[in-house]
């Protein structure tokens, strides 16, 4: 009835289960099930793919229903010939797709050349301002104009926080902050700091936020709960689809929405009345990774100038 497609999907090697191995090759080659669990790169791919073999899917995609989870994340360098495809699959295929994100991309207000403009696309949520005004869980601090925090500097307000979850925008910031809040922290509490990022192998990455019986993510959450230190330094990896809740949150300065969909983070169940989430600009040069992610930081950093972020 379901089939799991990406490339952390196991398949078991040993020669009884190599008849069962076919099938799910099978399977996953043609997307031959009622569900197919994959991931969006995956998808796109096979739909650009040159190769046949991955092109043998494309039927049973037709009339079905696509979830693209965490939209947001569509690439933009590539996001004219996606929308193109999926506007082919609407109108050629029959089928339809559910856009689902905390923070929507508006993709009727930017130049690609009308892509879903004839395609129906219409909100499905009732009344999203009212409905985002009821779930803001946490405030907002801002920067003040030209300021800037040094790691210690940052080390030094984090540990003021009983408990904290810190994101930044690279593998290598995340490891030097970890190394100075070693550093900063007294030894006996050094089991409350944890770091999270894409350098760990993947299973480290498993047991910190994968299987809900996870030994690491039982560890945080048993911490957070029981309202003892912890204290985690992680890269964007946290921010979306992790199920974990801090009562502060320090994020480095980013494109807006990745800064919003980091807050969801913060008071995530909804246990205080507000959290706090502190956006802070790190006094280090690069701050953020060339391209498209430079791009949206920098206009992230015109609008907080110009007040126009809202708390």
């Amino acid at each position: 009835m379901v089939v799991e497609h990406h490339c952390a999907a196991p398949m078991n090697d040993n020669d009884q289960e190599n008849k069962e191995n076919d099938s799910i090759r099978l399977a996953v080659e043609n997307w031959d099930a009622p569900i197919i669990v994959t991931t969006s790169v995956q998808f796109f791919e096979s739909l650009f793919s040159s190769k046949p073999s991955r092109c043998r899917k494309l039927h049973n995609i037709a009339r079905s229903v696509v979830i693209v989870d965490e939209s947001q994340a569509l690439p933009i360098h590539i996001l004219n010939p996606v929308l193109s495809v999926m506007k082919e699959l609407v109108h050629t295929y029959k089928v339809s797709f559910l856009l689902c994100s905390a923070t929507q991309p508006c993709f009727s207000s930017v130049n690609l050349d009308e892509k879903l403009d004839d395609c129906q696309v219409r909100e499905i949520a009732p009344n999203p301002p009212a409905l985002f005004q009821q779930l803001k869980r946490a405030h907002y601090h801002f920067p003040q104009p030209g300021e800037r925090l040094s790691w210690n500097e940052l080390a030094g307000q984090i540990i003021n926080q009983k408990q904290a979850l810190i994101i930044v925008n690279t593998r290598r910031q995340a490891f030097e902050l970890y190394e100075i809040l070693t550093q900063i922290l007294p030894e006996s509490e050094r089991e409350s700091l944890f770091h999270l990022s894409s350098s760990m192998c993947a299973k480290h990455r498993e047991h910190l936020l994968g299987d809900p019986g996870s030994e690491s993510l039982d560890t945080v959450h048993g911490r957070l709960h029981q309202n003892v230190c912890c204290y985690l330094v992680s890269t964007q990896l946290v921010e979306a689809g992790v199920d974990i809740d801090f009562p502060v949150l320090f994020r480095a300065i980013g494109p807006l929405d990745s800064i919003v969909q980091a807050a969801g983070r913060c008071n995530r169940e909804g246990r205080l009345r507000r959290g706090d989430t502190y956006v802070f600009i790190p006094d280090i040069d690069p701050i953020v990774p060339p391209g498209s992610y430079k791009t949206a930081t920098e206009l992230t950093v015109t609008l907080m100038g110009e007040k126009r972020c809202d708390n």
